[in-house]
């Protein structure tokens, strides 16, 4: 197809590339004439004509720097050659900061629930007791304790939407402690509320892979971790972290090297739902804490950063609560199991008990923890031919004693210091006091330098 370019043009074009290449005439000069009355092109020019000065980067001294310092903002600063003091010392600060950070958030998602009975038929509602099905001392205890807590009770009665899930646990446990605190409510519908929370339990557990059967006998601790378990799982997910902060914490396991010369910290923070507790020797519950979070030895641990060896005598290992929760449950860690026989052995020693509990010590920042308690779940006999009952702390401020259908009204010394061959065997305790949100420090940047 011939082509549609006029042959003038082609010409013209062939012609400007033969053309050899020349300056514009019309290029501006590079050096401007001072003759030129624009006050910009005067001021560049006489700004080229100048010599130009270098200045050594060390013209200051480090004197100066540090006169300077307060009127500087703080910038990123290099840890490598600090020494095993200096990173302590930052590494504790950031800890301290997160710590803070982790309390008040844990506080800004439950401080909308009231701690008090707020409802006034609480005022009035006595505590009831459960059907016993010669198996369900175990579940019946537990339960009773629970709604006897009246943070989890407002949350439920107040907070806690029907999500129309045929699976939630949640509006199941919901139910359950409507009809409990219902004084219209006869026990015949109260029975029903239970029967209809253990079968979407016996459902949930399926689906969740826990090993848990309504129909035998089981253990108090056990069924509330099942519970705790089947709460969290098949729940509505708006309602799954209210439930989680109220119970949950965290605890930070520190390693600490002896050698003078490193003094590393290695630390590993974890979640935790209850204070497990051994039995070592009689002694009250608040010695019992302190030996809980005392430093430890550790032999023939290795320092990951100077590889030094601790000894048999060296206190190294360390237990801090990182964060702290609404509900704290103590598991005395009563039975345990004799070699690899698969027996398992109680251990029936009496803990003396104590009804405020101050855990502000055995925190990483000092965090205000007061505690105050609110039910306790006693247990008497073998693992395999025992009974429990609950003592617990009413709406009215009165003691009563729940031993399944049973409801007697008794003292707090009862359970602190139960008779007839009861021991206590979980604890709840319930935060005592509005909860202090602590900020960052104003001088974090002082310390990491």
């Amino acid at each position: 197809m011939a082509s549609s370019i006029p042959a003038s043009l082609k010409e013209r074009s062939s012609s400007h590339l033969k053309r050899p290449l020349q300056r514009s005439q019309s290029f501006p000069q590079a050096r401007c004439s001072t003759s030129i009355s624009n006050p910009a092109v005067q001021a560049l020019t006489s700004l080229l004509e100048k010599s130009i000065e270098f200045i050594p980067a060390t013209h200051r001294t480090i004197e100066d720097e540090e006169a300077m310092a307060p009127t500087l903002r703080p910038r990123l600063t290099s840890h490598r050659n600090e020494n095993a003091e200096q990173r302590l010392k930052r590494v504790t600060v950031w800890k301290l900061a997160i710590a803070r950070f982790l309390n008040t958030n844990k506080y800004a998602q439950t401080h909308h629930i009231s701690s008090n009975w707020q409802r006034q038929r609480f005022q009035a509602s006595p505590s009831r007791g459960l059907r016993n099905r010669n198996i369900d001392c175990y579940r019946n205890s537990l339960l009773q304790a629970l709604v006897h807590i009246p943070k989890l009770v407002n949350y439920f009665e107040l907070h806690h939407q029907h999500c129309q899930r045929y699976d939630c646990v949640a509006c199941a446990f919901k139910n359950f402690i409507e009809h409990y605190w219902d004084l219209s409510e006869d026990d015949g519908n109260l029975n029903t509320a239970l029967v209809h929370l253990q079968a979407r339990m016996g459902r949930s557990v399926k689906f969740l892979n826990v090993q848990w059967n309504w129909r035998l006998q089981n253990d108090s601790a056990e069924f509330f971790f099942t519970l705790l378990k089947v709460l969290r799982g098949k729940v509505h997910p708006q309602a799954r972290p209210i439930i989680k902060e109220l119970f949950s914490f965290q605890m930070t396991q520190s390693l600490y090297c002896p050698n003078p010369n490193c003094k590393a910290v290695s630390s590993q923070t974890n979640p935790y739902n209850t204070l497990a507790i051994g039995l070592h020797q009689p002694q009250a519950l608040k010695q019992m804490l302190r030996a809980y979070f005392a430093l430890e030895i550790n032999p023939s641990w290795r320092c990951s950063h100077c590889n030094h060896v601790s000894g048999a005598q060296d206190l190294v290992q360390g237990l801090r609560m990182y964060t702290t929760p609404d509900i704290l449950v103590i598991d005395l860690k009563r039975f345990t199991t004799i070699g690899n026989t698969g027996h398992v052995r109680k251990n029936a020693v009496q803990i003396p008990l104590t009804q405020t509990l101050d855990l502000t010590p055995y925190t990483v920042n000092n965090y205000a923890s007061r505690y105050q308690l609110q039910s306790v779940v006693h247990h008497s006999g073998t693992l395999k031919g025992g009974h429990y009952i609950a003592v617990c702390k009413g709406p009215g401020d009165n003691w009563v004693e729940l031993n399944d259908e049973t409801v007697t009204e008794t003292d707090v010394r009862s359970a602190l210091s139960p008779e007839d061959g009861f021991t206590p065997y979980i604890l709840f305790y319930v935060r005592k006091g509005a909860q202090t949100c602590a900020s960052l420090p104003a001088d974090l940047h002082a310390h990491l330098g």
